[in-house]
């Protein structure tokens, strides 16, 4: 019998990154408005997807300059590398899920040799002296949120991928994108907000805090015991 593919489907900013890119970029260029336009959001008077073009727009930051800046600002949490090296040694792929921009998420991946993993986020494209537009490929009209992405719904499509035969594991730090896309995968490794409301509604769940050190040990025993398997 052959077993399911594994995918381990993780957020970025917070997760897999040390930091919050965006926030930390658009501080520095925003400064005192930066503050406005979070508390915005954060009082639900602005979507996520309202707020993060809003703010990027208002930076004045060009294509070139979100790339230079996110190469200077992220820090892959330490422990991915060893975790990834995990989920490729039962075959298994890794793949961002994130709400943020490609174009600041890519050039963070790459600075750590990370060329190869699959990104489904929201993408900016540019041309010479015109504005920002914002690419949602992964926002369908049946999503309940205006998250910029449905991480359940890329969940979806890797699962059609597969026809099925597939074993998620998703990776998140909070938001009500990451609570719903935890609901819909197999298996869930949390840290920040993502931790409270999976306790507060009684959801199992693998919880790191500072590294990927923290649990690495524990998803090999998970995905050892899942495969049937052992492996030195």
């Amino acid at each position: 019998m052959i077993s399911n593919k594994i995918i381990l489907a993780i957020d970025f900013d917070d997760t897999l990154s040390k930091n919050n890119v965006a926030r930390e970029i658009l501080r520095k260029y925003l400064q005192n408005d930066y503050q406005n336009i979070l508390n915005k959001y954060l009082d639900g008077h602005l979507s996520f997807r309202e707020y993060q073009e809003l703010c990027f727009l208002s930076s004045g930051l060009n294509l070139s300059e979100i790339i230079e800046e996110s190469k200077n600002t992220g820090i892959i949490r330490d422990g991915f590398l060893e975790l990834l090296d995990l989920i490729h040694s039962f075959n298994g792929e890794v793949v961002i899920v994130s709400a943020g921009l490609q174009n600041y998420i890519k050039p963070v991946l790459q600075k750590s040799g990370l060329n190869d993993l699959e990104i489904f986020s929201v993408n900016i494209e540019q041309s010479k002296d015109s504005k920002i537009i914002f690419e949602y490929l992964y926002s369908p009209e049946t999503c309940k949120g205006d998250w910029a992405i449905c991480k359940c719904y890329v969940l979806q499509i890797l699962r059609k991928r597969y026809n099925n035969n597939v074993h998620i594991i998703f990776a998140g730090d909070g938001s009500a994108s990451d609570y719903c896309a935890s609901l819909t995968a197999d298996h869930i490794i949390a840290t920040g907000r993502l931790v409270k409301m999976l306790d507060s509604n009684g959801y199992d769940y693998i919880k790191f805090d500072e590294s990927f050190y923290e649990i690495n040990k524990i998803v090999k025993e998970l995905l050892i015991s899942y495969r049937g398997k052992n492996i030195d």
